[in-house]
């Protein structure tokens, strides 16, 4: 068979021509790649240089908020120290003793060495004051007005002296669960269910501001002992609340680690003192608004109520778990116990209070008795009660001495008297 040497040879070379351009095509297609990726790892170090920059200046803002709240709470326990060490001069300590605190504050116009205050023994006047139930008593500084609160919605005034309604104040959306009077006595505030406090000028009757903020019910609000334009107020939002109420707003929001129930201003007004949904007392700085102190598992179920004696500044706490508590504010230390075998907390709204001599407390319970404890033995010195009584939701003593008043689930306000 004969060769046709020359046409293989063409064909030969044309075959190799194309490999080669096949080859030079695939050549390029892989410098390119490698372009991409060697483009796509400096993007990617680029961003990982980014990262790691922006988490080196978050780790720097984080020691530096450290540093910083760190400095905030020894500058609140400096505080703290400051107040205890003023609480335990002894001229103070005996200047407390020989006078009559008004409202919660030492001192002032008016103040007179303190008188013992009598137990009562009797219910003088009951009153039917709301319908749906009254949760909420109280005086204001003299003891010559007291108000009440309800689920009506209304805010009712009452003459102590002789129990008769000298007025009431309406605007709340829904049930009023505190009352607190501030300490000029020209003005009322409330909290309610509607998420919202209201203050009332008490003697136009009406309504000077509404201070909304909380995104739950307001279940507690103080005015300060001393200061007119000043008040807190908690929530179930687990948030404390500051206000301003000349201009009507919130200078300072407190988070809480739980639901709080109750919430008070110390004497000196330094510090905020509030029970909470899981059994513990907190102090808070009310200016830095850090957590000065807290006695935790004080109470096995939640807090009801707090209450500042008007004495010495013992705090009063009423737990779910049907026991009364009293702590030293100085050492936050817990002075008494307070138990009856008969005494139940019928609500978490329920209110203790303390007399005004701080020789007794008071609290009602769920089976209509109205309880008084001596402080310092922790004896039930008294279980009043009177006909037709329903469980007691709230308790308050008048700065006098008398009357201590009672408030009923029915609604009804019991006067009760020694005489």
């Amino acid at each position: 068979m004969r060769l046709n040497c020359p046409r293989l040879l063409q064909t030969s070379r044309h075959e190799r021509a194309e490999a080669e351009q096949k080859l030079n095509k695939l050549t390029a297609d892989n410098d390119q790649l490698v372009q991409r990726l060697v483009e796509m790892k400096a993007t990617e170090v680029e961003r990982m240089n980014e990262v790691n920059r922006t988490c080196d200046e978050m780790l720097k803002s984080a020691r530096s908020m450290e540093r910083q709240a760190a400095q905030q709470a020894q500058q609140s326990a400096n505080s703290l120290r400051h107040t205890s060490s003023i609480l335990r001069t002894p001229s103070l300590s005996g200047a407390l003793r020989g006078m009559r605190i008004r409202g919660g504050e030492t001192g002032g116009e008016g103040a007179a060495p303190a008188a013992a205050t009598p137990v009562p023994e009797k219910a003088t006047k009951s009153v039917p004051a709301h319908d749906g139930g009254c949760f909420t008593c109280a005086f204001d500084r003299s003891g010559t007005h007291m108000a009440t609160g309800g689920a009506d919605k209304v805010v009712k005034l009452w003459d102590p002296a002789t129990g008769a309604n000298t007025g009431s104040l309406r605007g709340m959306l829904d049930t009023i669960l505190e009352v607190s009077f501030t300490a000029d006595q020209k003005h009322l505030l409330a909290a309610g269910g509607d998420q919202a406090l209201r203050m009332w000028d008490i003697t136009s009757g009406r309504v000077r501001h509404t201070l909304t903020g909380h995104t739950g019910k307001v279940s507690s609000v103080d005015c300060s002992p001393s200061s007119s334009l000043r008040a807190v107020s908690s929530g179930t939002d687990r948030t404390i609340k500051v206000w301003d109420l000349n201009k009507g707003y919130c200078l300072r929001t407190i988070m809480c680690h739980s639901s709080c129930n109750s919430v008070r201003c110390t004497r000196d007004e330094h510090l905020i003192c509030s029970g909470h949904f899981d059994g513990t007392l907190r102090f808070w700085d009310i200016r830095s608004g850090n957590m000065a102190n807290e006695v935790t598992g004080l109470h096995t179920q939640q807090i009801c109520s707090v209450q500042i004696g008007a004495r010495d500044g013992t705090v009063l706490t009423c737990g779910k778990d049907n026991l009364l508590k009293t702590v030293n504010p100085q050492t936050f230390e817990v002075k008494q116990t307070f138990r009856a075998p008969q005494f139940s907390v019928g609500t978490i709204w329920c209110t203790a209070c303390i007399s005004p001599d701080g020789r007794h407390v008071a609290a009602g319970s769920g089976n209509g008795s109205l309880f008084v404890w001596n402080m310092e033995t922790a004896a039930v010195a008294q279980e009043l009660k009177h006909s037709g009584c329903q469980p007691i939701l709230a308790s308050a003593w008048g700065p006098t001495g008398r009357p201590l008043v009672s408030c009923e689930k029915n609604g009804t306000v019991t006067f009760w008297s020694s005489r």
